[in-house]
């Protein structure tokens, strides 16, 4: 986040971009990337990386439900299939398979779940904010968001992990500055992709590369397993996202 704080702060005051109501907005979705933050790792380490992030990406279902209800767009019988299936498959994904509770790893599903439903509705809210700030049309604002966005989620997120973890390594560091190169060319990505298009195509397009590289990632990498329930819930959340850009 750091790093990334440190382009988006470089490139607003190298553009002359005043400070406006676009600051906000990207504060606001550094609060949620904090808090994504913190439960995404807890997540990967009680669900698995591929479900975790499975979980987060379906989150689009919630700027997709708000660009339908608040901004007017267009809601097909297709995008209709498609979120309903998005529902669907959650519970698939998310539930522990027979194997996990005879061995006793589901006394803390409860936990789990909720953990991971806050991650979905915190990854949700902050696609939402997004959604937002592309309404305003200001499209040169864009790095002044990311700025307060990346600014605020570094804060957040070093305060908790210096008073509740440990001091980083420099292992840590080097895999941070990393991370951060990669969010912030994702979201210039992202933000400018709902500048061309409708978040019901851009948000449900933006998870099916993520999946898949992250699925495999954690079969050949991780060794991670899943259950026949996990798969179909897998490939239902896949059709879903299809559905949702016919």
């Amino acid at each position: 986040y750091a790093t990334a704080a440190a382009i988006f702060i470089i490139w607003t005051f190298s553009a002359g971009i005043p400070f406006n109501m676009s600051l906000l907005h990207g504060c606001a979705v550094g609060l949620c990337y904090g808090t994504t933050f913190f439960l995404l790792l807890y997540g990967m380490r009680r669900a698995g990386v591929a479900k975790t992030t499975i979980i987060v990406n379906l989150a689009y279902i919630l700027p997709v439900l708000t660009s339908v209800c608040i901004w007017n767009e267009r809601l097909t019988s297709l995008l209709i299939a498609g979120i309903i299936l998005g529902l669907i498959s959650i519970p698939l994904i998310l539930w522990p398979s027979a194997n996990d509770r005879h061995n006793g790893k589901s006394k803390n599903v409860i936990i789990c779940v909720l953990a991971l439903s806050g991650l979905y509705f915190s990854q949700g809210l902050a696609y939402m904010i997004m959604k937002s700030f592309e309404m305003l049309d200001r499209p040169s604002d864009k790095p002044l968001m990311l700025a307060g966005l990346f600014s605020t989620a570094a804060v957040f997120t070093a305060m908790i992990y210096l008073l509740k973890f440990q001091r980083p390594a420099p292992k840590d560091m080097y895999h941070g500055v990393i991370t951060g190169l990669c969010n912030a060319i994702s979201n210039v990505a992202l933000v400018s992709a709902l500048t061309l298009g409708a978040a019901s195509i851009v948000f449900p397009t933006f998870t099916v590369g993520t999946i898949t590289l992250v699925t495999l990632a954690s079969i050949f990498l991780w060794h991670e397993r899943y259950s026949f329930r996990a798969w179909l819930g897998l490939a239902i959340a896949c059709i879903s996202i299809v559905l949702m850009n016919m």
